[in-house]
């Protein structure tokens, strides 16, 4: 075996499967807590999904909202957006975002 490639033992396979499951699972509770998905990609690779102008409507009102900005990080995330009807800025926090829908 060539000096560059390091054998793995059960540890470091272990700590592997576990990492890659923790992914998984955060990947899992982040599309189960919000109706439209916020993050495209993984890790490094990962951009946000809102930008400036995204539309949304919230789901029971009616009413809609023109995106501005993505602020926060994990559970702190929220959308910084603008009332269409009077133009007063608003913040949706992350726990929120199911009740919202893309236009």
């Amino acid at each position: 075996m060539p000096e560059s490639v390091k054998r793995l033992n059960k540890d470091d396979i272990m700590r592997i499967v576990t990492d890659v499951l923790s992914e998984k699972e955060d990947d899992q509770k982040e599309q189960l807590s919000e109706d439209f998905p916020v993050f495209a990609g993984k890790g490094d690779e990962r951009s946000s999904l809102i930008s400036n102008g995204f539309k949304i409507k919230h789901s029971k009102s009616g009413l809609t909202y023109t995106c501005k900005k993505l602020s926060g990080t994990g559970k702190d995330l929220f959308l910084i957006v603008i009332d269409d009807g009077n133009g007063k800025t608003v913040s949706i926090p992350r726990k929120d975002f199911s009740k919202y829908e893309r236009m």
